[in-house]
């Protein structure tokens, strides 16, 4: 009786391993609440050739590009990182780590977070990769502010680095904006002009008896603007109730 619930258990968990596909990875993401998601298939596909003759020659090939970002807790940031480890036919092919606050990443359309860790999972056919997942974590002391890129297609490895892009910048640096006061602040979706870092958010949250259980951070001027026009700060924070 004790071997056949060992060879029961193994095999639940292998069949966990095995299912794991990069699609279902993102749909149980994408529903973690605090996550943004956007899928950004047509802004590439109607990328013109004059707009970057470069990217736009790289990306022809892609027929699927989404991505989500947004706070993790520490149990579901471990458990992505066993979600990505057991991805059926991928295999990591790029990890860089920083340990600097520096460097927006970029991809097409976009400011994505500061990071200090980069993983790239590919299916790979020879020169090409038939889909790509990327985990960006960023340093922000917010949380496990991570960033998840999925794509498909017929993708040279060589043309990856144009697509997601890394360099170093001090454009946005979450840390100061915090420590100077410029932060926006949104509870249960309403803005607070009035409240400018999230310390000031948590005292004012407690005195009220709010118990917000959900954190998200937006950073990059024209990322916040695009969801909050009125403002003119690089980070925004949104606090929410379960």
């Amino acid at each position: 009786m004790k071997r056949i619930v060992i060879l029961m258990a193994l095999a639940l968990c292998v069949g966990c391993g095995f299912g794991q596909t990069a699609d279902k990875l993102m749909k149980k993401y994408k529903g973690v609440k605090g996550m943004q998601y956007e899928n950004i298939t047509k802004k590439i596909q109607n990328l013109k050739e004059e707009d970057d003759p470069k990217i736009y020659k790289a990306s022809r090939g892609v027929t699927l590009a989404e991505f989500a970002s947004g706070v993790l807790s520490e149990s579901k940031a471990e458990q992505l990182q066993k979600d990505l480890d057991a991805l059926k036919g991928f295999k990591r092919i790029y990890h860089e780590k920083h340990n600097s606050n520096d460097g927006p990443l970029s991809m097409l359309t976009g400011n994505f977070k500061l990071f200090n860790n980069i993983q790239y999972y590919a299916v790979v056919d020879g020169e090409y990769f038939k889909e790509l997942i990327a985990r960006i974590d960023a340093d922000a002391n917010v949380g496990n502010l991570v960033t998840l890129i999925h794509m498909k297609g017929s993708i040279k490895q060589e043309d990856v680095p144009l697509m997601i892009q890394t360099e170093e910048s001090h454009d946005v640096n979450i840390k100061e904006e915090e420590k100077n006061e410029n932060i926006l602040i949104v509870i249960n979706g309403q803005e607070f002009p009035n409240l400018n870092s999230a310390k000031e958010a948590n005292e004012w949250m407690k005195a009220r008896g709010i118990r917000w259980n959900h954190q998200n951070t937006i950073v990059g001027e024209s990322a916040v603007k695009e969801k909050y026009p009125n403002t003119d700060k690089k980070v925004a924070i949104e606090f929410s109730e379960e």
